[in-house]
């Protein structure tokens, strides 16, 4: 929805854009890896673990990684979209106070 706001902005939609792509990629692989790693290890006994358990503890631990990683690079892209449409200088309100106190 935030791409959809900052469409005519350059180069804030760009960076919006990015984070969007991947904030829905760490979203994807939760339905393709980490739930199915979810239902399947529900589903395991505890007193009788199958051979292959480790598989899927690893696909669960390591797909949450990549998620993690994902979803940080899509925060920081988020946050860059911000920044790059920041003013450099003061703003208006804060040099108009400084002008006021300085008289």
């Amino acid at each position: 929805m935030l791409v959809f706001v900052v469409r005519g902005r350059q180069p804030a939609f760009r960076w919006t854009l990015l984070g969007a792509v991947a904030l829905i990629v760490a979203h994807v692989i939760w339905w393709l890896w980490v739930n199915p790693a979810n239902i399947a290890l529900r589903q395991l006994s505890l007193d009788n673990p199958p051979a292959d358990w480790l598989r899927l503890r690893d696909q669960w631990e390591y797909t949450h990684l990549v998620r993690f990683f994902i979803q940080l690079a899509g925060f920081v892209l988020q946050l860059v979209s911000v920044l790059v449409e920041t003013p450099a200088g003061p703003l208006p309100m804060v040099a108009a106070q400084k002008q006021s106190r300085a008289r």
